[in-house]
């Protein structure tokens, strides 16, 4: 996995790209957070059912507004940063961080075809195609934008057909791979009430790439918020912890969501 040189940067790309899984709509408490899959035991469902358990997921979601607080651990370890995220249909999201004395750290604005991310401590800006595999490269961790907006609606990234359905257990989560030449994805899916309550990626070699679990499950306007997200990458090498204070669904978003850029800062833009 590839890491950027600079500290601050390589923080916020970490802290508000992977902090926009928060927004991930699940229920009932995660029973497994380790870096292996969940055993198997058996509890069936019919074969027919499972694209369609996999595309139903998040449905019912039409904006999402979380505040809450993240920490960090790993080659930088900061606790107690307060950041506001909120989603509004499949059309964009934004994301603030903030730093010491409540001062405005960075702000992320995406859509399926364009983002910004203006770090203020620094005075830059990074802007252009979220889909971009050079931004890919100087992301500190194995997953793209659109990936993470999949995530942020509750979806597994990607196509749903690329999954399969590998084992059914006990307690009625089931457990789907999708696989390739770079590597392994697994998402373990609540089907009773269709949320995903864990996604994992390894490499070819099975070092885990990424993992992120859901807890803390509370009901917010008939549907169920993660108010406890964890997020492991690199072999857990680096953490991150979400706690969320507030969360709002379905509640009309007044903010204007996208990001205005100061004329002085400095500018790279992805294509």
């Amino acid at each position: 996995m590839k890491h950027h040189h600079n500290p601050m940067l390589q923080t916020l790309l970490f802290a508000l790209a992977i902090g926009l899984m928060t927004l991930q709509a699940c229920t009932t408490p995660q029973t497994s957070s380790t870096n292996t899959t969940p055993d198997t035991r058996t509890h069936d469902v019919s074969s027919g059912d499972e694209q369609e358990v996999l595309t139903s997921l998040a449905t019912g979601v039409s904006t999402l507004t979380l505040s809450g607080t993240m920490s960090i651990d790993g080659t930088m370890s900061l606790s107690g940063l307060p950041f506001l995220a909120t989603m509004v249909e499949r059309d964009s999201f934004r994301i603030t961080m903030s730093g010491p004395m409540g001062i405005t750290a960075a702000r992320l604005f995406s859509t399926p075809s364009y983002f910004t991310l203006v770090n203020y401590f620094e005075q830059s800006v990074m802007d252009g195609n979220p889909a971009s595999k050079e931004l890919a490269e100087k992301l500190p961790f194995p997953i793209s934008v659109p990936e993470i907006a999949s995530l942020i609606r509750g979806e597994v990234p990607g196509s749903p057909a690329r999954f399969t359905r590998q084992s059914a257990r006990a307690d009625g989560l089931i457990l789907y791979r999708a696989g390739g030449e770079g590597g392994v994805e697994f998402a373990l899916i609540d089907a009773q009430r269709r949320v995903l309550k864990q996604y994992q990626r390894k490499n070819a070699a099975g070092a885990l790439l990424l993992n992120v679990t859901f807890d803390d499950i509370r009901s917010v306007n008939g549907r169920a918020i993660a108010h406890a997200v964890d997020v492991a990458v690199d072999e857990k090498r680096q953490s991150m912890q979400f706690r969320i204070d507030k969360a709002a669904v379905n509640e009309p978003v007044q903010d204007r969501l996208s990001v205005d850029i100061p004329a002085s800062f400095r500018r790279t833009t992805f294509r």
